[in-house]
């Protein structure tokens, strides 16, 4: 199948697959949407608002990883690094 740029996953320099691109941003939108609604909802008590965060972001990052890892196992992984031979 071909690439995509957004679901495949990162092959490393040890030949391991990491996290896809949409992981990553999944990541990054969870964890500012739990930062702000714990907040929300929290009345500004910092043990609530880090236990809502800490569970928000725990169960919506479980559940899109899922779904994501999902998607990528149908797409062929991409190198995460590309190194350029030196010839001395």
């Amino acid at each position: 199948m071909a690439n995509s740029s957004l679901h495949s996953p990162r092959r490393d320099q040890s030949g391991n697959k990491t996290p896809s691109s949409a992981s990553r941003l999944w990541f990054i939108l969870v964890i500012s949407f739990s930062i702000y609604l714990g907040w929300y909802y929290s009345a500004t008590n910092w043990g609530i608002w880090f236990l809502c965060s800490l569970t928000t972001s725990t169960v919506l990052l479980n559940i899109g990883w899922i779904v994501l890892s999902r998607i990528s196992e149908k797409y062929e992984p991409v190198e995460l690094f590309t190194y350029q031979n030196e010839q001395e």
